[in-house]
């Protein structure tokens, strides 16, 4: 979502997925298939005017990382020239992230802007989540096999691991600049977790959840607002083993967490099936 928009996708007649813009209702649906008409595609990010996503041509094809500025014909095909397969899954001020070919991406709205951002000795990577000055991720050690949380400032070179140290393995999903969100796998359990700029500063989210009842939870988005933070994700429920969705508010940044750590308790949650 962005603004008063939605992005995504839907499936129907004779493909599995249209790339669509909602704005709050069904009927105002817009649809962004491109006329050349691929088997498959779908909106994975937005930003300000512009929507990232990726298409498929046709059956059995490979991803092309896709960029929409609201209407089918202004569709860009992303996928740089040689390559195999790209995805495009974070956009922001005019610039969007994801994957080409197992390396973390970067393009500025046309495939010959195509950047590496894979950093040295990572035999993957990839940018799931954007803001203004960051990029952020995940990538698998040559050494270890083990996928690190990553955070990027614009080259392959600025890229900092950003693995907590209590941490066997850990990956990041979004970013509002001031904290970075994902999850992280300590003693054996994958929990959702916050960042503010430090591999040390992470602070496990997956423990204010109610014990005994979640097994395992990822932070997806998070936002700042009059200096409190709002992450999003879900929780998978040990009793139904089904995820539900979860809002943790008022987040406490480091040093604070102590005192406020009741206030990262969930606001709001919802079957997630």
């Amino acid at each position: 979502m962005y603004g008063d928009q939605q992005g995504g996708g839907y499936g129907g007649g004779d493909i599995t997925g249209r790339a669509c813009l909602w704005s709050g209702t069904p009927e105002s649906l817009v649809d962004l298939h491109p006329r050349f008409n691929p088997y498959y595609l779908q909106v994975n990010a937005m930003d300000g005017d512009s929507q990232g996503g990726e298409t498929v041509a046709a059956f059995g094809g490979w991803q092309h990382a896709a960029l929409w500025y609201g209407s089918i014909d202004s569709y860009v095909d992303l996928h740089p020239s040689g390559r195999v397969r790209s995805v495009c899954s974070a956009v922001s001020n005019g610039v969007q992230g994801g994957e080409v070919d197992t390396h973390a991406a970067l393009w500025c709205g046309t495939a010959a802007s195509f950047v590496d951002m894979n950093p040295a000795d990572f035999l993957d990577s990839k940018i799931l989540g954007m803001d203004g000055a960051h990029q952020v991720g995940w990538g698998t050690t040559q050494s270890s096999r083990l996928r690190r949380a990553l955070m990027w400032s614009g080259t392959a070179s600025s890229a900092v691991d950003m693995n907590p140290p209590v941490a066997l393995q850990s990956q990041m999903f979004g970013s509002c600049g001031t904290a970075q969100v994902g999850l992280a796998q300590i003693r054996g359990v994958w929990g959702a977790g916050i960042w503010f700029g430090s591999s040390s500063s992470f602070i496990d989210l997956g423990s204010l959840l109610p014990p005994g009842q979640y097994v395992q939870s990822q932070a997806t988005s998070v936002k700042q607002v009059d200096g409190v933070f709002y992450v999003s994700g879900y929780a998978l429920n040990a009793v139904t083993r089904h995820n539900e969705a979860f809002s943790w508010i008022g987040v406490p940044t480091p040093g604070t967490a102590a005192v406020l750590g009741a206030a990262g308790v969930m606001a709001a949650r919802r079957h997630r099936r």
